[in-house]
């Protein structure tokens, strides 16, 4: 199992105090550097990660210092202990840790500084499935949404996490290519296309809902995911996964609070308007806090398709993906000149007069590479469909 963060779906936080007015308190001007820790696990991954970085005041630049060279263990309640080593600066892995659900455990690390943290008992809960991930447009917005119901009532509190992959392709198709080992230009293979890319992105947004004090524990259409409805990303196929976790409610109390700040901001990445600690303590009262939150649990997943011809066409028609390529922005290399030269450009088709060819047709790099622009690999991913 893995933490969140390792995955598509993951927990950061930078946390610092920052306020209204131009004013800067001596909170925000502090030397002191908090522990940060990145501990949402989940069981349903084979790898669990924690992470472990120090917060940053406004005046600093740059990434957040991570805690390299500390003691990381899960304590299983009238279980084992595991112990999770350092793989990367501040990144602490393992496999193999069993935690059976219902079980209850807690996070320890112990800084290379000697400082020691605890976290509260947690107990690992179980998520129900998934019932339906449905689509509307509403507003120019396509918005996803999920419906889920635990028919036992022991869930109330949950948490989505969401991971897009768009498939796309550039705006001019290469057939061939040049081929150094034989000198000479010819059709593309199929695993030298450069025309088609898929691009995955993980979103950091917070989505909790609590179905406390409603007679069912049921979620019905709960908004998870929106875009405009006229985006590049939904001109040829799209595909959005959700996945769900089931929280207790210091948690979701923690994540509610924590979006609240975040959304009168920007983005988790940003200064934080209050301090969001979480269930995390220095186990000397008088020690340095720590921030962010230690939880274990088991998600389920769903994932929902989307083709351009299952939409309603948006006014105005869809944003262009490559905005500077034009279709007809295309040139001829003759023939004898592209041998000649350095053979740097990509090309497109084969010129011919008869059964001569006489030249190439080519454009701009951008506008031929599906993976410049966007970021996009070549490659489809094993689960599309």
């Amino acid at each position: 199992m893995r933490s969140t963060l390792s995955v598509i779906v993951g927990f950061v936080l930078y946390v610092a105090v920052s306020c209204v007015d131009p004013y800067n308190p001596p909170e925000i001007t502090s030397a002191t550097n908090f522990l940060v820790v990145d501990g949402i696990v989940d069981m349903a991954d084979p790898e669990t990660r924690i992470k472990l970085t120090y917060s940053q005041n406004l005046s600093e630049q740059g990434l957040p210092s991570p805690e390299t060279g500390a003691q990381v263990t899960i304590e299983v309640e009238n279980g084992p202990v595991f112990t999770l080593p350092e793989i990367a600066p501040g990144e602490y892995s393992a496999s193999g840790v069993s935690v059976d659900d219902g079980q209850e455990c807690r996070l320890r690390v112990r800084t290379a500084s000697g400082t020691e943290y605890l976290s509260d008992v947690v107990t690992t809960k179980l998520s129900p499935p998934i019932d339906s991930i449905t689509w509307t447009v509403r507003d120019n917005n396509l918005e996803f949404e999920v419906t889920t119901q635990d028919p036992e009532g022991d869930s109330r509190y949950y948490r989505w996490k969401s991971v897009e992959t768009v498939m796309y392709h550039s705006a001019h198709h290469s057939s061939v290519i040049w081929d150094p080992e034989i000198r000479e230009v010819r059709t593309r293979t199929p695993q030298e296309n450069i025309y088609y890319c898929w691009k995955t992105t993980p979103f950091s947004t917070i989505e909790v809902f609590s179905t406390n004090g409603l007679v069912e524990d049921a979620v019905r259409k709960h908004r998870v995911f929106s875009m405009r409805a006229n985006s590049w990303k939904l001109m040829l196929r799209y595909s959005l996964l959700v996945r769900q976790y089931v929280i207790d409610q210091n948690e979701f109390n923690f994540w509610t609070e924590l979006r609240k700040n975040t959304e009168s901001i920007g983005t988790i990445f940003d200064p934080q308007p209050t301090q969001v600690t979480g269930n995390i303590h220095s186990v000397n009262p008088s020690g340095p806090k720590a921030l962010g939150y230690f939880s274990l649990g088991r998600s389920v997943e769903k994932r929902i398709y989307i083709g351009v011809s299952n939409l309603p066409r948006p006014d105005g028609g869809y944003e262009r993906p490559f905005p500077t390529c034009s279709p007809f922005a295309v040139d001829t290399i003759p023939y004898l000149e592209y041998l000649g030269g350095h053979k740097t450009e990509l090309l497109l088709n084969a010129v011919y007069e008869g059964p001569v060819i006489v030249g190439y047709t080519t454009s701009e790099t951008h506008c031929i590479d599906c993976r410049i622009v966007h970021g996009g690999v070549p490659v489809k991913p094993d689960f599309w469909e």
